[in-house]
């Protein structure tokens, strides 16, 4: 029997996976001028410099969790943070060239953003997502039953195994150094 009658269905909205509904991006560059900064020795140390900061603040996205299968999207994963950090400094007659030295932090607070395409995968009454089971039910870190050390038969294994590189999505804080020559 089809009907058309739709007073007694409930209503909501189903929020689609890749909803973010705060994104905050902030780009923040100081430049100093030639001089600038304290003097040691007759010279400024701190003049052609540039400092950079690069922010994203990221609500979480939508997830269906297993404990409900009815409410598609209905729970959120964490908010993602990350801070990036550049310093560089330019010499003008660095050997006949125009030189900059630069040091660059990627994740600069080491924060750690959850793998959504692995871990909150929508689960299905014929796949539950047991991952995700155990990550709502004891977090990432637990040594027994957490997501970190995680065995995919279901149960923690003969091991425990870091798995990290399936969890997060981020790489953890790096360091880089570099020049650039400009002839």
């Amino acid at each position: 029997m089809v009907t058309t009658d739709l007073t007694n269905v409930p209503t909501r909205d189903i929020l689609l996976d890749f909803d973010r509904r705060h994104n905050l991006i902030i780009t923040a560059t100081y430049a100093t001028g030639a001089n600038w900064g304290p003097r040691i020795f007759g010279k400024y140390v701190l003049n052609n410099m540039t400092f950079s900061v690069y922010s994203v603040l990221r609500s979480g996205r939508p997830y269906t969790s297993p404990s409900d299968l009815r409410r598609i999207n209905a729970k959120r994963t964490p908010a993602e943070y990350n801070t990036d950090l550049k310093i560089a400094k330019r010499f003008r007659n660095f050997f006949g060239a125009s030189a900059s030295f630069y040091f660059e932090v990627f994740n600069l607070f080491n924060n750690k953003i959850l793998n959504y395409s692995y871990l909150f995968r929508r689960p299905t009454p014929t796949n539950p997502n047991l991952p995700l089971q155990y990550y709502e039910q004891y977090g990432i870190d637990d040594r027994e039953n957490g997501v970190r050390y995680w065995w995919d038969k279901g149960r923690q294994g003969p091991f425990a195994v870091d798995q990290s590189f399936l969890i997060y999505s981020n790489e953890p804080r790096s360091y880089h150094f570099g020049m650039i020559l400009e002839f």
